[in-house]
């Protein structure tokens, strides 16, 4: 059986995406600054040719991709520094840096949500379903996004971006019937 269609999606801007970039920034310094240090220390000219070549790399990516947001460059360049750490033969701090950047990489992006027939899908991490019989009520108006769950949770986000040929009444109306279509009906 396939998965119904999205019928519609939406995306948050992340709140804390300055702070997570800023995080980003230094981690990679940090990473930087260490196997300059270790590479020094430890194998005076082989090291420090070693890390004379990662940061020359770490420049050029620098450089290629400052048109772009300077930020996804961050992942490659603390990827690419803690494959650094395994020529220098420390290995726990090649796992370190990946798992710093993965984290990095998973919290800077932007959530989005999808609206399918049978569920509505959170883009993050993990990835998150919710099922419309969980749900007392969804609507989008002048931009603001509210999901009512019948336990009184709730969720109100502003949409960054949506699909450019939504309408908020087509929209509402498909969660009206979605959220009808799952109350379960009573016989008597």
């Amino acid at each position: 059986m396939s998965k119904p269609a999205v019928r519609f999606s939406f995306q948050f801007r992340n709140e804390r995406k300055l702070f997570y970039n800023r995080m980003g920034v230094i981690v990679s310094l940090i990473n930087f600054i260490a196997v300059g240090y270790y590479s020094y220390a430890q194998f005076d000219n082989k090291g420090l040719k070693i890390f004379l070549l990662f940061a020359a790399v770490s420049l050029i990516l620098l450089f290629v991709f400052r048109g772009k947001d300077k930020y996804k460059v961050i992942t490659e360049i603390n990827a690419m520094l803690s494959f650094a750490w395994i020529v220098l033969g420390n290995y726990w701090l090649c796992l370190l840096f990946l798992f710093l950047s993965a984290l990095y990489f998973f919290s800077s992006r932007n959530t989005s949500v999808f609206f399918r027939e049978d569920k509505i899908t959170f883009s993050s991490f993990p990835q998150r379903s919710i099922q419309w019989h969980e749900l007392s009520n969804v609507i989008l108006k002048d931009g603001l996004l509210t999901i009512d769950f019948k336990n009184n949770r709730l969720i109100q986000q502003a949409i960054f971006h949506s699909d450019p040929d939504c309408s908020e009444t087509e929209f509402n109306t498909f969660c009206r019937r979605q959220l009808n279509a799952s109350v379960p009906r009573q016989t008597v």
